[in-house]
């Protein structure tokens, strides 16, 4: 008799757990669909992915990049950053690390940052994860940008920036509703 009620009380447990999982992505799925409904929301990035090159490799071997940082993964907890999607617009400002190879001068924005109506913005559902693909071009002073963004059901979203005068970075963060 115990032995039935423990295999009852196990089975139980096992149903429920998968229930409450369920219904968290259910809700994350929902909640996923009404930022890209409303067009507003922002990512704040956790993570740097720049390019790795021999420069970055050498910033990481003497320590610059702070501890537990590394060429290609840069830890962005706690420094100011935002891609905000705003109905047509976008507001941008993601720290930069890499390599520049064309323009910039001294007092220029080391940051990719920029703001504005984009060009060719596009949204797509992605059937195969249930996200969505944000494609988008933007024009700041000289520089041009392509964005490819990704966002996913469970709120984390990833962000590829590739510029004319840029090596090109990729962040990675999570979403939320845009602040009023």
């Amino acid at each position: 008799m115990m032995k039935q009620l423990a295999f009852i009380l196990v089975l139980v447990l096992i149903c429920g757990c998968g229930a409450s999982k369920s219904a968290t992505v259910a809700t994350n799925d929902t909640r996923l669909d009404d930022l890209i409904a409303k067009r507003s929301f922002t990512l704040e990035a956790q993570w740097a992915r720049p390019q790795p090159t021999a420069a970055m490799a050498s910033l990481a071997s003497s320590g610059i990049l702070g501890m537990g940082n590394t060429a290609g993964s840069i830890n962005l907890i706690g420094n100011p950053n935002y891609f905000k999607v705003m109905g047509d617009s976008v507001s941008v400002f993601l720290p930069y690390f890499g390599e520049r190879w064309a323009g910039g001068g001294y007092g220029d924005q080391e940051a990719i940052a920029f703001e504005g109506i984009p060009t060719d913005f596009k949204i797509d559902a992605l059937d195969k994860d249930k996200g969505y693909r944000i494609t988008l071009s933007m024009k700041a002073d000289s520089e041009h940008y392509r964005v490819a963004m990704r966002l996913f059901p469970n709120l984390n979203g990833s962000v590829r920036v590739t510029s004319s005068h840029r090596f090109p970075i990729h962040y990675q963060g999570k979403l939320d509703v845009l602040p009023e």
